[in-house]
């Protein structure tokens, strides 16, 4: 049964299309922003544990977590959303006016996060990002690494003065669900919208493709030709 379990994980599944809804397929693709792309490491499904003190049990928790893309009223998004979290319900990467966002809902609150001013670039790896002082002065902290392709952390910082230091609240690690150990970054497959990791196939005109999500599969079913371009054109650039 493990080894049942096991394949049907790591065997992509097949999603093919027929050709008869062609005249409906008139949604060109949304572009994706090259803020977004340095996030394209974070789709998938993640098992979580966050702690409240590091290496402390005391208040720990489980959760799994899942990122995908998502693309409405002509926007693209990065979402998170979390079964049985305590920090965050969702977390959404967006852009506004041409700027990098990351929106963290809690549920009883939304916290607006900006990246960190910096004189120099961020990290693809290493995000930080942070909010406005509220009415009390009171600011957050967001902190996110992604160790490698099956490690990523999340840290949640509070400072309640301009004067004080940033304080840990709680700092979530999370390892990627479902991948293989031997699976190298050489070899694994594109997402045919994003150019993210592809995990789910999808055959059109006899032709198989890979998509990184839910979110990116619905985009490709909208015009697959088009998004097939798009990618094409994009690997001709490199």
């Amino acid at each position: 049964m493990a080894r049942i379990l096991l394949l049907l994980l790591t065997v992509p599944v097949v999603i093919a299309f027929s050709d008869e809804d062609e005249s409906k397929r008139t949604t060109d693709p949304i572009e994706i922003p090259n803020q977004l792309r340095p996030f394209n490491g974070l789709i998938g499904e993640w098992r979580g544990v966050g702690q409240l003190k590091r290496g402390s049990r005391q208040g720990a928790w489980s959760e799994k977590t899942s990122w995908g893309w998502g693309f409405a009223d002509g926007q693209a998004v990065i979402k998170a959303t979390a079964k049985d979290g305590q920090r965050f319900r969702s977390l959404t990467f967006q852009i506004e006016d041409g700027n990098l966002q990351l929106v963290q809902d809690t549920g009883d609150q939304k916290l607006l996060f900006r990246p960190k001013p910096s004189s120099e670039p961020q990290s693809s790896k290493l995000r930080i990002f942070v909010s406005k002082p509220d009415r009390e002065g009171v600011s957050h902290r967001c902190t996110i690494r992604q160790l490698s392709e099956k490690r990523t952390t999340i840290l949640f910082e509070r400072q309640t003065s301009a004067q004080g230091a940033f304080r840990r609240t709680a700092e979530i690690g999370y390892t990627r669900s479902g991948t293989s150990l031997a699976q190298t970054e050489s070899s694994r497959r594109e997402c045919v919208v994003t150019g993210g990791r592809g995990t789910i196939a999808v055959s059109h005109k006899g032709n198989t493709w890979y998509v990184c999500c839910t979110g990116c599969l619905q985009a490709f079913q909208q015009n697959p030709d088009k998004v097939i371009a798009r990618y094409l054109a994009s690997k001709k650039g490199e």
